[in-house]
């Protein structure tokens, strides 16, 4: 069965990446029986692209998203602190396996000590909106966040509990079958970018076309994908699918009709050029646009419910150009 060393070892591998990566959604599992995905539990790390609620609970954090307009679409519009206009790809994925949503933050869990390991066994979410793979990264944007290093920390307090009540064999059996996804390294480029060219985010996001086509991301997860691979061989009970951010982004920008999508270029939520210029938060009076699932970014930085409903199909289904070397669907059918 798959050991949690071999998920430190993909972290501690991670972390030796000198400017991290756009976007990792990577999943290390077991045998798992797909006709029961509903009982496979699911452990979520990253940044805000999937970060469901975590920054709630931080005192010193700038980077928050428990205010409106975030979660305008989200059941009685309520802002969760999802950087999104109601679900992200941490719940559309989580909905390809049978749940409702993303397993609930782990800081959220653990408020309730009664119930904390009752809670905990479908998973949980361990991400933070402005974080990265470095322990430095957005520190000085955004004050207090949840490092990558420290969240596989907090998942070891799950890992240990799980051993104290059900013993060793069956928490490794456990966590052998569970879902482990990853989604981090833009933080690490944004404050990378900020060192050396002096380009705020906004400036930065701004230039991207010509790194697009330049294709420094796509050479990116080419890298990740040769390393991954080196890997897997040594870790020999390890199976991963790595998902191109690059490609499925420039899929829905050459042909956004093929994806009912209408708005490719402007955030729905902001302000100034492209609505980009400010945050959606209510404090900077944004401009919110109507039809908010004909856009394909939500705000400067994040993708809208309905991309990351498109993200997260692309990535269960999808063929090799988008994720590799085989997708989510058939990674829970492996065995």
């Amino acid at each position: 069965m798959a050991k949690i060393s071999s998920l430190v070892s993909v972290v501690a591998f991670l972390l030796q990446l000198s400017l991290g990566i756009i976007m990792l959604i990577m999943m290390i599992m077991d045998v798992v029986n797909a006709n029961n995905l509903q009982a496979v539990p699911i452990f979520i790390f990253g940044d805000s692209t999937v970060d469901v609620g975590t920054n709630n609970f931080l005192l010193n954090t700038r980077a928050r998203a428990n205010v409106t307009p975030n979660g305008i679409d989200y059941p009685h519009s309520e802002p969760t602190g999802r950087f999104s206009n109601g679900l992200n790809t941490a719940d559309e994925i989580a909905k390809k396996f049978g749940y409702n949503r993303s397993p609930k933050p782990f800081l959220s869990l653990v408020q309730d000590n009664s119930t904390f390991l009752r809670n905990v066994l479908n998973g949980a979410n361990f991400a933070s909106g402005g974080s990265g793979i470095r322990q430095s990264t957005g520190n000085q944007s955004y004050g207090e966040v949840v490092w990558l290093g420290k969240q596989i920390e907090q998942f070891v307090t799950v890992q240990q509990n799980f051993t104290a009540i059900m013993g060793p064999e069956a928490t490794w059996k456990k966590l052998s079958e569970s879902l482990f996804i990853i989604s981090v390294g833009s933080n690490d480029l944004f404050d990378y970018n900020e060192t050396t060219s002096g380009l705020s985010k906004e400036g930065y996001l701004l230039s991207l076309n010509s790194t697009y086509r330049n294709h420094w991301s796509s050479e990116i997860w080419h890298m990740l994908d040769t390393l991954l691979s080196s890997l897997s061989s040594q870790l020999i009970e390890m199976k991963y699918a790595l998902g191109n951010a690059y490609e499925m982004i420039m899929e829905i920008i050459e042909d956004p009709s093929a994806f009912d999508i209408e708005e490719t270029n402007s955030a729905c939520c902001g302000n100034g050029n492209l609505n980009g210029e400010k945050p959606c938060a209510v404090i900077y009076h944004p401009n919110v646009c109507a039809k908010r699932e004909k856009y394909l970014f939500w705000d400067l930085f994040h993708p809208t419910q309905e991309a990351a409903k498109i993200a997260a199909r692309t990535l269960h289904g999808g063929g090799k150009r988008f994720v590799a070397p085989i997708n989510f669907s058939q990674l829970a059918a492996a065995n």
